[in-house]
C-alpha cells in the first residue's frame, strides 16, 4: 500500500512544475536586468556600424506590339501597292521569359560595365569605412583591366595636392594625377576634380573585382517580379543597395540594356532585307546606267531623235509587259532568297528575309512565324543550355515551318512560271508588229524600252528600301515603359525596431533557456514539493543554512536566532515521534556525505539536553571521525578503543564539556582497519544497553547510508532515524533510497530532516518568513548580546 501511495506520489511529480518555474525567473531578475543591459547596448552599437541598406523600385509595363508600320504586304508606303496590313490588338509577351532576360547574365554584365560595378570606393572612419558613390568621390577613378577576371584587394588611399599612394600589408605603390599607374597587367589612372573641394586628410579604400564576381553580387542584390494587382506585362524591378542613387541608376541602364537588347533581336530580319536592298541598287543603278549611254550611242550613230508615233503604243504596251516581267523577276529572285536561307540549313538556324515583298500572305506570315521561333531559340541557347527542354519543341515547329515554307514557295514558283509564260507570249504578238515598222524605229524602241525598264526596276529598289528604313527607325522605339518609380528612404536593413526586438527578446528569452535547461537538467532537491511529491515519510524539521557562523554549535539556552528556534521545533517533532515509538535511540545517517550529519546532531544533541533530560551524543561514523576535532575533545579514549580493549568500560570513553550542560559524549577514537566487523561485535550492543540505563536521550552521528552499510547494522540497535536531506545539494534519488529503506524496514522509523536550506531560493514561501517576524522583537531586544543580525545578513547567499 505505501509502495502504491510513493508511486503515484512519482507519477503526479513528473509534469513540468510551471509555478517553480516562474519563481524560478523572478529570484534571477536581476540576470535579465544585466542580459537586457548588454543586448540593448549591442543593438544600439550594431545599428550605428552597421552599413543600412535602401531599396528602389520601378513598374515598367512590357509589350510585343503587331508589326503595324509597314502597312502593306508586297507593296510600299510611296506606291499604295500591295495588301493593307491592319494593326493588330497589343500582345504581351510571356512575363517569365522577360524576367530570365532582365536577369540574365549578359545584359547585368552591361550593367556593370557602364556603371563600373566591379570598382567600389570607401571612406575609413573612426570605427567602420562607409561606401562610396564613384561620381560622388573628388576624384576619378579609371581602371583598364587586363582581363575581365582581374581584380585587386583593398588598399588603402592616401591623397596629397600632387601625388596619391596605393597601401596594402604587403607593398605602397606611389601615382601621380592624370598619369597612368601599372599594378600587376591593370592600369590605373587617378584624376583629381577641378570642381569639387579636397580633403587630403580623409583617407580612401579603392578595391576592383571580377567581372563575374561583380555581376554574382549585382545578382544576389536585384529581383525582377510580376507586379501585384497590375495587369499581363507589368513588372517590378526591385534594387537594394547602400546608396539609394547607385540603385537607381542601375534599374534605369538595364531598362535601356534590355530596349537595345529586344530591339537588336527585333531588327535583324529588317537590317538583313535592307542590306539585300543596298546591294540590288547598287547593281541596278550600274545597268541603269549602262543602258543610258546605249540609248545616247544609238541615237548618235544612227541620227535618230524620236520615235515614230506609230510604235508609240506598241513600245507602251511592251513596257507594261517588261514591268510586270521585271515583277516576276524580283518575286523569283526573292523567293530563289529564301528558298536558299531555308535549304541551305546546317543546324543552325538563321533569319531569313521578310517575304512581305511576294505577295503572298500565307507565306509572309509563315516566314514571320519562323523568324520569331529562332529568335526565341537564340534567347534560349543564349542565357541557357543546349538541354534546355523547350528547345526540342521549339526545333520541331522550325522543322514544320520549313517544310510549309517550302511548299508555298514551290506554289509561288509555278505561279511565277505561268504568269512569265504568258507574259511572254503577249511580247512575241507585240514583237512581231515591229516587224512591219522601220528597223531603225525599232532598235530605237528596243533601247527605249530596256532604258524605261531600268529606271522603274530602279525607282521601285529606291521606294522599297526607303520604306525599310522608315519601318527600322520607327522600330527603334523601346517595348518597355516606365510607369512608376519608388525610392524608399527608409532603411530596409537593418531594420531598427526589429533589431531592438530581437535584442529585447535575446534579453529575455536568453536567462529564461538558461533556467529552464538548468531546472531540466538539475537532480537535485530544490523544493519541499520534491520531497512531499516522491515520498508518504514525515517531515521532522526544516533548518535553514547559517553561512556567517563558524561554529558547529549554534544552539544554546536563551539563544534566539531563526536556526535555533527552528532546532527547537524539531525537538518538539521528535517528543511526538518518541511518543509513537517509545525509544531512546536517536540515529541520524544520509544518503552521501556533505548533507550535514554531524551538524544537526551536535546541535540537535544540545538543543535536547537544554531541556534537562540527560543526553549523549556518540560517534559512530569509525571511517571519518570528526567530532572530536568540531567541539574540541580528546579524541581517545573512544569508542573504538573499547571495542577493542575488553577490561575498558563504558564510563571510561565518555567525556564531558562544561559548555554543554546534560550533554556527554562519545567519540570515535582511532580509525579501525575493520570498521564493519568492529561494529557487529557483542561489546557494541552492550555499550548501548549501558547508555539505556543510564541516559534518557541517546543521539547516534552515523555514516552515510549510501556509501557503507554500517548505518543499516547500527539501525539495528536504533529507535528513531532522522534523514538528512540537504538544499539543492541532496540528490532526488536519495529520497528513492529512502523509500527502499522504509519498505524494507532496514532503518527504524525513519522521519527526514532538511538542512541548509538556503533563503530566497524557492524551497518553500513559509521557511523563508515563518521565524522572522516572530523573533523580531526579540532579536531587536537581544541585540547587545551580539546574537542579533541584521535582516540582510542573514538572508545573503
Amino acid at each position: 500500500m505505501e509502495q502504491t501511495i510513493i508511486e503515484e506520489k512519482q507519477a503526479g511529480s513528473g509534469g513540468f512544475d510551471i509555478k517553480r518555474y516562474f519563481s524560478k525567473l523572478i529570484n534571477n531578475y536581476y540576470w535579465f536586468i544585466l542580459t537586457l543591459a548588454i543586448s540593448g547596448t549591442s543593438a544600439y552599437m550594431y545599428l550605428r556600424y552597421t552599413q543600412p541598406l535602401y531599396e528602389v523600385s520601378t513598374f515598367i509595363l512590357v509589350k510585343s506590339p503587331n508589326d503595324a508600320v509597314n502597312t502593306t504586304l508586297g507593296g510600299s508606303a510611296f506606291t499604295g501597292g500591295g495588301t493593307q496590313s491592319p494593326a493588330g490588338p497589343m500582345v504581351y509577351p510571356d512575363p517569365s521569359n522577360e524576367i530570365f532576360k532582365l536577369q540574365s547574365e549578359f545584359l547585368l554584365g552591361e550593367v556593370v560595365d557602364s556603371l563600373n560595378l566591379d570598382l567600389s570606393a570607401v571612406k575609413f572612419g573612426r570605427v567602420r569605412s562607409k561606401a562610396e558613390d564613384l561620381e560622388a568621390l573628388p576624384f576619378t577613378v579609371t581602371v583598364i583591366k587586363s582581363t575581365p577576371q582581374s581584380y585587386l584587394p583593398l588598399h588603402k588611399l592616401f591623397l596629397t595636392e600632387t601625388s596619391y599612394s596605393l597601401q596594402s600589408e604587403k607593398k605602397n605603390i606611389k601615382g601621380y594625377y592624370g598619369q597612368p599607374l601599372v599594378i600587376g597587367d591593370d592600369t590605373l589612372i587617378i584624376t583629381l576634380k577641378s570642381y569639387a573641394p579636397q580633403d587630403f586628410s580623409t583617407i580612401y579604400g579603392l578595391s576592383y573585382i571580377k567581372k563575374s564576381s561583380a555581376i554574382s553580387q549585382l545578382t544576389s542584390r536585384i529581383s525582377v517580379q510580376p507586379a501585384a494587382k497590375a495587369g499581363p506585362g507589368m513588372l517590378q524591378i526591385l534594387v537594394r543597395d547602400e546608396m539609394p542613387r547607385r540603385a537607381k541608376k542601375i534599374i534605369d541602364v538595364l531598362i535601356d540594356k534590355y530596349d537595345h537588347s529586344n530591339l537588336a533581336f527585333k531588327n535583324k530580319s529588317l537590317r538583313s532585307e535592307i542590306d539585300f536592298l543596298n546591294e540590288r541598287v547598287g547593281s541596278v543603278y550600274s545597268e541603269l546606267l549602262q543602258q543610258e549611254n546605249t540609248v545616247r550611242d544609238f541615237k548618235v550613230s544612227n541620227k535618230v531623235n524620236d520615235v515614230a508615233s506609230s510604235a508609240t503604243q506598241l513600245l507602251s504596251n511592251l513596257t507594261t509587259l517588261d514591268v510586270k516581267k521585271n515583277d516576276n523577276e524580283s518575286k523569283r529572285q526573292m523567293a530563289e532568297l529564301v528558298e536558299s536561307n531555308i535549304r541551305n540549313f546546317t543546324g543552325q538556324e538563321q533569319v531569313i528575309s521578310n517575304a512581305t515583298s511576294l505577295g503572298d500572305p500565307v507565306l509572309a506570315s509563315l516566314v514571320s512565324k519562323y523568324n520569331e521561333k529562332v529568335f526565341e531559340k537564340n534567347r534560349i541557347q543564349d542565357r541557357g543550355t543546349s538541354f534546355d527542354p523547350r528547345l526540342a519543341g521549339i526545333s520541331k515547329d522550325l522543322q514544320d515551318l520549313r517544310i510549309n515554307i517550302l511548299n508555298s514557295l514551290d506554289n509561288l514558283k509555278r505561279e511565277i512560271r505561268s504568269n512569265n509564260e504568258f507574259l511572254a507570249s503577249q511580247e512575241r504578238s507585240t514583237t512581231s508588229r515591229f516587224q512591219t515598222m522601220p528597223e531603225k524605229e525599232k532598235d530605237l524602241s528596243q533601247v527605249n524600252r530596256l532604258l524605261t525598264l531600268k529606271q522603274t526596276q530602279y525607282i521601285h529598289l529606291l521606294q522599297t528600301r526607303e520604306d525599310k528604313n522608315i519601318r527600322l527607325v520607327s522600330s527603334q522605339i523601346g517595348e518597355s515603359r516606365i510607369i512608376d518609380s519608388r525610392t524608399n528612404n527608409d532603411i530596409l536593413y537593418p531594420k531598427r525596431w526589429l533589431v531592438y526586438a530581437v535584442a529585447l527578446g535575446f534579453a529575455f528569452l536568453l536567462p529564461a533557456l538558461i533556467i529552464l535547461i538548468r531546472m531540466i537538467l538539475n537532480k537535485r532537491i530544490e523544493t519541499r514539493k520534491d520531497i512531499e511529491n516522491a515520498t508518504f515519510l514525515p517531515i521532522a524539521g526544516e533548518i535553514e543554512l547559517e553561512p556567517r557562523t563558524a561554529k558547529e554549535i549554534i544552539v544554546s539556552a536563551g539563544y534566539q536566532t531563526d536556526i535555533a528556534e527552528q532546532f527547537r521545533s524539531l525537538r518538539t517533532n521528535l517528543i511526538y515521534l518518541k511518543q509513537e515509538t517509545a525509544g531512546k535511540v536517536l540515529m541520524v545517517t544520509s544518503a552521501m556525505p556533505g548533507e550535514g550529519k554531524s551538524f544537526v546532531s551536535i546541535n540537535l544533541a544540545n538543543t535536547l539536553a537544554s531541556t534537562g533530560k540527560k543526553v549523549i551524543l556518540v560517534e559512530l561514523d569509525l571511517r571519518k571521525p570528526q567530532l572530536a576535532k568540531t567541539l574540541g575533545l580528546n579524541p581517545r579514549p573512544g569508542l573504538t578503543d573499547y571495542l577493542i580493549t575488553t577490561d575498558m568500560l563504558p564510563h571510561d570513553i565518555i567525556q564531558k564539556n562544561r559548555e554543554y550542560e546534560n550533554l556527554s559524549f562519545v567519540t570515535c577514537g582511532p580509525i579501525p582497519p575493520n570498521p564493519g566487523e568492529l561494529i557487529l561485535t557483542k561489546r557494541l550492543q552492550n555499550f548501548f544497553e549501558y547508555l539505556r540505563n543510564n541516559y534518557d536521550i541517546i543521539v547516534v552521528d552515523t555514516p552515510p547510508v549510501g556509501i557503507v552499510s554500517d548505518a543499516i547494522i547500527i539501525g539495528n540497535m536504533a529507535d528513531l532515524t532522522l534523514f538528512i536531506l540537504r538544499h539543492r545539494y541532496s540528490f532526488r534519488s536519495s529520497i528513492q533510497l529512502l523509500n527502499e529503506l522504509s519498505e524494507h524496514a532496514k532503518l527504524p522509523h525513519l522521519s527526514i530532516v532538511i538542512n541548509s536550506i538556503k533563503r530566497n531560493k524557492g524551497f518553500s514561501k513559509e521557511i523563508q518568513g515563518s521565524y522572522n517576524g516572530y523573533l523580531n522583537d526579540d532579536k531587536n531586544q537581544k541585540g547587545k548580546n551580539g546574537v542579533h543580525r541584521s535582516k540582510k545578513e542573514s538572508t545573503s547567499v
